[in-house]
């Protein structure tokens, strides 16, 4: 009597086969899920978190008599890539500090954007009676909020006493 030898376990064909299935399936969740889109959709929500948090230091100290706006015309670097994150009025918010301690009774220290690079960045614009803080938002979830924030540019995302100064 003669005994077949079983086969236990899979084949290499059978293996690959199921390697390369798993490979479809997760190129075709990769596509539908979108992750540098989902990226670009929470540095998006912190920067429109960043600035609204900026704009209510501002308006906060404003009232308390903690600051003063200043022109900031010539102001060329009045942006979180080419100035610093202090709150004294030197950083890229400027302003006359009345009281000494600029922002940091609102504020520990101003943001910088989550890129900040190219056009990536947060700015400041002031005329010395009002006040504007941009960023451009880079995700499809977020794109009508540059449309519908009231500002004069639809490829910013404005907040602020006068969306116009830039």
């Amino acid at each position: 009597m003669k005994h077949s030898a079983q086969q236990d376990g899979f084949t290499l064909i059978e293996l690959l086969v199921v390697i390369v299935i798993i490979g479809i399936l997760a190129g075709v969740v990769a596509a539908i899920i979108n992750p540098a889109e989902y990226i670009a959709q929470t540095r998006d929500a912190r920067r429109i978190s960043d600035l609204l948090n900026v704009q209510t230091s501002i308006i906060g100290a404003i009232a308390n008599n903690e600051l003063q706006l200043s022109d900031t015309s010539t102001c060329g670097d009045c942006n979180s890539i080419d100035s610093s994150q202090t709150i004294d009025g030197t950083g890229w918010v400027r302003f006359n500090n009345v009281s000494g301690n600029g922002l940091i009774n609102w504020i520990q220290v101003l943001p910088k954007d989550p890129v900040n690079e190219g056009a990536l960045m947060f700015s400041y614009y002031s005329d010395g009676e009002a006040f504007e803080l941009n960023a451009v938002l880079e995700s499809e979830k977020y794109m009508d909020y540059m449309l519908s924030d009231g500002g004069n540019d639809d490829n910013v995302y404005e907040r602020g006493f006068d969306l116009t100064l830039n």
